[in-house]
């Protein structure tokens, strides 16, 4: 940032820094004068900024150019000191070099680096998967509740007696109307109808068009066969821990069979280098590493703001550039020869890609003269502005999805808040109404755009909560979790997975060693994706084999019957989770099921 700790135009603290509002000043105290030097001199200055902040590894390329910048800044600054304009230019320049953000030597070339351009999509229809964590551990069993239930414990009390005798003040209470939102779950539970959190009422639509499949008892897997004795031996990922399990739901490869890559990453690695399709990862706000491919030739990662793709700026808007900051920075990241560092080729590659990216994902957005429709994304009064701006940029990406020329899609979004170990009913009423309104929202433009069928979202959490409540009227840290997929294509209408059957601290499934009840999963991740996998892909020409679910889910075959004598539990296929398509004369028809 050009101006530091200030309240000028591109500061980090601009419009506030501190949470009371006000800002927070910083100053720049380097002054060479002070050291013998002459301010004035561009070989003094910028060879003691780069002894100061590269250790004398900036090249004599990289700073002839900031030499040059240091002198144009001080012929074109009309501030009262341009020695101090010019002084922050070079700092500024030096901050964006591959020799400031790696510790080795760069070598550079004599060309500017060249973008890569789009590839043509193969022309299938298109399809994307959007994953929405919800950061904190989610309380889901405050979104799924026994409503009526039959099914009883060892000690022959019914599932939602005990629902309501474990959760005391977290339990729902009916007569404040919060189970007037009921499902039956058309599959065998220990319950014949549930209850859905009265916030959610989306939701239910959802669910009773069949467009929404809840998954009961999900959660992070690592082996099979687990049981109350065994269940920590059995897990190598560190339970309970919010980073930890958070990587483990969406790298899905707790064994590093595949390492530093995601579920959605490896999905778009297999699309391309198999099925020869086109594909974008897409990050909203957020790098997830559910976005990260294996293969080096996998699909290209954008990361866009929650407002929008964000270009690479040169200054305030109320004053003129003092020189071509981007013009500079692309020359001091230009191309290397084949002896530079890899770290600092990594730096300049990502660098000059996402000035790219940025500047041509805000044209497609400008030339998608329709947009979005502005009385679905029209603004609610003390509506929860944030996740609205990410879920409208998301449909605003989808829309560019020509002009990207891809036929799939994998987006990642991070929704933040639902840590409750304190007063979780209030809080839940606080953010699940933004969920609730923003799947409406996101639902309603897809389907305007014909696309509602061609999009899969899958609603997560880390891990769920305890069962049993603490003394602050909260849930801590649990493990499985009742969550939710939507799309237009499902077979949905469905609650999938075994809901827990005994709530009580001697439970089979209570992975705890004390009266704090949580689940271990009957569910693990691995059985949803896999069924995502196959509807992916579906509409080219190959099929998907057991090598290729390998890939995407490596430890696939190590969660397929997580707790011990709870039956078994094949990973769910795409027929188990969507509508039946038939193919005729390489054409998909869609087939609605009964």
């Amino acid at each position: 940032m050009r101006y530091g700790g200030s309240n000028k135009g591109d500061s980090f603290f601009f419009g506030g820094g501190k949470k009371d509002g006000t800002i927070e000043f910083g100053k720049n105290t380097y002054n060479p004068a002070k050291y013998g030097l002459d301010p004035e001199s561009a070989d003094d200055v910028v060879d003691d900024l780069a002894m100061l902040l590269t250790s004398g590894r900036l090249s004599l390329d990289n700073r002839r150019i900031i030499k040059e910048t240091f002198q144009e800044s001080i012929s074109n600054s009309m501030a009262d000191n341009p020695i101090e304009e010019a002084l922050v230019s070079a700092q500024q320049l030096i901050t964006l070099s591959p020799e400031f953000h790696s510790n080795s030597v760069v070598r550079k070339g004599t060309k500017n680096r060249e973008t890569t351009d789009d590839k043509e999509a193969a022309g299938v229809p298109y399809k994307a998967v959007i994953q929405v964590m919800l950061n904190g551990g989610l309380d889901s069993f405050s979104v799924l509740v026994p409503d009526s239930c039959t099914g009883t414990n060892a000690e022959g009390t019914t599932v939602d007696q005990q629902y309501r005798d474990v959760r005391g003040p977290l339990a729902f209470d009916r007569s404040k109307g919060e189970y007037d939102l009921t499902i039956t779950p058309n599959s065998e539970q220990p319950c014949e109808s549930f209850a859905i959190h009265e916030d959610l009422p989306f939701v239910k639509e959802l669910y009773d068009d069949g467009d929404l499949l809840f998954f009961a008892n999900v959660g992070v897997v690592n082996n099979n066969k687990m049981n109350r004795e065994n269940w920590e031996d059995k897990t190598r990922a560190r339970l309970f821990s919010h980073s930890s399990m958070q990587q483990e739901a969406i790298k899905l490869d707790t064994y590093e069979k595949l390492p530093g890559s995601g579920v959605l990453g490896r999905l778009n690695d297999m699309l391309i280098n198999k099925f020869n399709g086109t594909a974008n990862s897409i990050g909203i706000s957020d790098n997830s590493n559910t976005l990260r491919g294996y293969e080096t030739e996998g699909a290209p990662i954008l990361v866009v703001g929650k407002n929008g793709p964000i270009q690479f700026k040169t200054g305030r808007r109320d004053e003129e550039p003092l020189f071509d900051i981007e013009e500079a920075a692309l020359k001091i990241n230009s191309e290397q020869d084949v002896f530079s560092s890899i770290f600092g080729e990594t730096w300049s590659d990502t660098f000059v890609t996402g000035i790219f990216d940025g500047e041509r994902l805000s044209e497609f957005i400008a030339n998608n003269i329709e947009g979005l429709d502005s009385e679905i994304w029209a603004s609610e009064p003390d509506e929860d502005n944030q996740t609205k701006l990410k879920f409208q940029t998301l449909a605003e990406m989808i829309q560019t999805r020509e002009d990207r020329g891809v036929d799939r899609d994998t987006f990642s979004i991070n929704i933040g808040g639902f840590d409750h170990h304190a007063q979780l009913k209030a809080s839940l009423k606080e953010k699940l109404p933004a969920l609730n309104l923003n799947l409406r929202r996101l639902k309603e433009q897809l389907v305007k755009e014909g696309l509602w069928e061609h999009v899969t979202i899958v609603v997560q959490s880390e891990f769920g909560r305890t069962i049993s409540f603490n003394s602050n009227d909260g849930a801590d840290h649990g493990w499985g979790g009742n969550y939710m997929v939507l799309g237009g294509g499902l077979r949905g209408g469905r609650v999938l997975g075994k809901y827990p059957d005994d709530f009580t601290p001697t439970s089979r499934l209570n992975a705890s060693k004390n009266s704090r009840v949580r689940f271990m999963p009957t569910t693990s991740w691995e059985h949803v994706f896999n069924g995502i996998v196959g509807w992916y892909v579906e509409g080219f020409d190959k099929e998907v084999t057991e090598e290729d679910l390998d890939y995407v889910i490596p430890n696939r075959k190590s969660v397929v019957d997580p707790v011990e004598s709870e039956g078994s539990h094949p990973l769910y296929t795409a027929s188990d989770m969507y509508n039946v398509k038939a193919k005729k004369n390489n054409i998909f028809v869609r087939q609605r099921s009964s």
